[in-house]
């Protein structure tokens, strides 16, 4: 018996939520969450554990997901509810890649619950284990299906004016590599440099309207035109002055989550 059934045989349920993401809930709060410097290690559950590396198997419409487990977060709405993930979208997910898609379903950000299904794993700025990376280009990195929807996901992407090249990783994920298109190169070089709100209006419009009626779509844009509202709330919660003596920019830069690492396969 794998772990998976046997939680489910306690009760435990599990949900799929994208390609990297899945929802479990315990019927009770009687677990036992281990930390490791502020993160879930692992949860202990009668005489089961769910743990940091476990990949557990689901089906979603007759679709076989495997689930790597490299984060586990907590719900804020449920106790008895965590998410774990296989990768966290970063600033490239986010910021860069809807310059080179106009839509998230071209870019593969698809939930279950919309009846289809996405493969994006993250968006990268570079990958520590390639060479010769092309100028101005980014790495997108896909779970691998041998699926008649990924192939065609694959083939939408291999055409795409802005790809490069495909490098296959493992019988897990196929990594693509694209460049910025020319219209765009000036915005993405501002977004490198943490200057959210100075990039141009054409780009602003895209990367708001790719994630229009989304979760993360809200922040994004009051990141982009420096909303009033969360100016203030951060002069409030940090003490300081957001317009001086510097503009302040009311997101971080690009870090080391940017940068793909053989780690994280």
């Amino acid at each position: 018996m794998d772990k998976k059934q046997a939680l489910e045989n306690y009760g435990v349920s599990f949900t799929p939520i994208n390609i990297c993401e899945m929802m479990i809930t315990f019927p009770n709060s009687n677990y036992i969450i281990n930390k490791d410097n502020r993160i879930i290690s692992s949860i202990e559950f009668n005489d089961s554990i769910l743990q940091l590396g476990d990949m557990y198997n689901c089906s979603v419409n007759n679709f076989d997901i495997q689930y790597k487990t490299n984060h586990i977060i907590e719900s804020k709405k449920d106790l008895k509810t965590f998410y774990v993930l296989e990768s966290i979208y970063n600033k490239t997910s986010l910021f860069i890649i809807p310059l080179i898609f106009k839509n998230k379903t071209l870019a593969s950000y698809i939930e279950y619950n919309s009846g289809n299904i996405g493969y994006l794993m993250n968006g990268y700025l570079d990958c520590n284990f390639i060479e010769h990376k092309a100028e101005n280009s980014i790495f997108i990195l896909l779970k691998f299906s041998k699926s008649s929807r990924f192939k065609a996901q694959e083939e939408y992407l291999i055409k795409h004016e802005c790809f490069v090249r495909t490098i296959d990783i493992n019988n897990r994920y196929v990594l693509y590599e694209f460049i910025i298109p020319d219209n765009f190169i000036e915005d993405y070089k501002l977004l490198l440099d943490g200057k959210y709100s100075l990039i141009s209006k054409q780009a602003k419009e895209r990367i708001i309207t790719f994630h229009y009626n989304s979760q993360e779509g809200g922040l994004i844009k009051k990141i982009l035109i420096r909303e009033e509202s969360l100016i203030k709330h951060y002069e409030k919660e940090l003490d300081v002055n957001m317009n001086y003596p510097d503009r302040i920019e009311l997101y971080s830069k690009f870090d080391e989550n940017d940068i793909l690492i053989q780690d994280i396969l």
